[in-house]
């Protein structure tokens, strides 16, 4: 019974590549160069552009140094926090002008280059 199930799935895998490579060639040559593209494009995409897309890049990257950066400072005020009972404001007094800086270049940027 294994056996002729596993010849059956064989053979119907084979039918179904038959059948999409004879609908496929009886594409115009337009439609098949479209489809081949799309499906080039977005083989070619990476993890990130997958996520998040391609057109506003720089502002995302902003956006995870920012997160990242919020992350590291909770991080060790957290351990300061645990080991000594202290917060110690020190990390934040260097993180947050960064993190403000980059805020400000999120919601400043204009994405369309105009004024």
């Amino acid at each position: 019974m294994g056996k002729n199930s596993a010849n059956n799935s064989i053979n119907t895998e084979k039918n179904l590549d038959s059948y999409v490579y004879s609908s496929f060639n009886q594409l115009s040559k337009d439609n098949q160069r479209l489809i081949l593209t799309s499906y080039a494009e977005g083989k070619n995409k990476g993890w990130f552009d997958k996520l998040f897309g391609t057109k506003y890049v720089a502002i995302y990257i902003s956006f995870i140094i920012c997160i990242f950066l919020f992350f590291i400072g909770g991080l060790i005020t957290a351990i300061e926090l645990f080991k000594n009972n202290i917060i110690n404001y020190g990390i934040w007094e260097k993180i947050f002008p960064i993190i403000t800086l980059i805020l400000g270049y999120i919601f400043g940027k204009n994405p369309k280059g105009e004024n």
